[in-house]
């Protein structure tokens, strides 16, 4: 997708350009640069209209993140990609499943089925197709992550 003239790239990917501008300038967020690596994201800080930001979202070159964490950034430039690859349809196969497995995922949470940091990382980015390829495209190894996790005896996931 980088042979792709910016322009073409830009109507190539135009809902999803639309709807990260709206939220960049209506929410306040704030440019921001990585510290390692050059990932360009926006920030909701303390002062900006949307403080509650709970996670992260990909709209073509708009990363909107609460705050600098590598991992989230390299998985929501997965989405980015993802984006450059699928173009109008981004919103409908990777988009709307993916907020919607993220309610889903936070309903789990809140009764209780995902209760600790093992179970709830491997159920997020391991089980569901679209998040796993975003890790695959960003550079993400949940692998290895998971592997230096302490996995308790009440993990529902199995050992990777």
């Amino acid at each position: 997708m980088e042979q792709i003239p910016g322009f073409f790239l830009l109507l190539w990917q135009f809902p999803q350009v639309l709807a990260g501008a709206f939220m960049v300038l209506v929410l306040g967020a704030k440019k921001r640069k990585t510290l390692c690596g050059n990932y360009t994201w926006y920030w909701f800080s303390e002062d900006t209209k949307f403080k509650k930001f709970i996670s992260g979202v990909s709209l073509a070159m708009f990363t909107l993140l609460k705050r600098e964490d590598l991992i989230t950034i390299k998985h929501e430039y997965g989405h980015y990609k993802q984006s450059q690859i699928l173009g109008p349809l981004y919103l409908f196969v990777i988009g709307i499943p993916s907020a919607r497995g993220n309610l889903k995922h936070r309903k789990l949470i809140q009764e209780g089925k995902i209760d600790c940091r093992y179970d709830n990382i491997y159920h997020y980015y391991i089980t569901q197709w679209w998040e796993k390829w975003a890790d695959e495209l960003g550079g993400v190894d949940r692998i290895a992550q998971l592997r230096g996790i302490l996995r308790p005896p009440n993990a529902v996931y199995p050992k990777v």
